[in-house]
């Protein structure tokens, strides 16, 4: 008996079993940052049709623009954000900051935009 091998003797498979380690809930750094315009950003959402919510906010804390808000696939995603508002309107060029939500976990990066 292996203390490792837990499925063999309970039929019940370890978390991460399969392969894959479990999923964790991650932001990454916008790419290209600084940017002119249209920048990608990258974040894993850990649990199956889980809600994440990803949004852009000036430095004041007003909230710019709402890139992701619903349930999304567990696993790798992307969005972009094409440095407009809400309305369309081009952002001013400036510091910003956008803050992914999903389930407990939340973070927040810098983002650059020169015009």
């Amino acid at each position: 008996f292996s203390c490792r091998d837990t499925q063999a003797t309970t039929g019940v498979p370890e978390p991460g079993s399969d392969g894959a380690p479990p999923l964790r809930p991650a932001l990454f750094a916008a790419r290209p940052n600084p940017t002119t315009g249209r920048t990608a950003i990258a974040f894993v959402n850990a649990v199956e049709n889980g809600r994440v919510e990803i949004q852009i906010y000036d430095v004041t804390g007003r909230l710019v623009k709402t890139l992701v808000d619903g349930p999304l696939p567990a696993g790798p995603q992307e969005t972009t954000w094409d440095g407009n508002t809400e309305r369309g309107s081009n952002a001013a060029a400036g510091l910003y900051f956008y803050r992914m939500t999903a389930g407990g976990y939340t973070d927040a990066k810098r983002l650059v935009l020169v015009r």
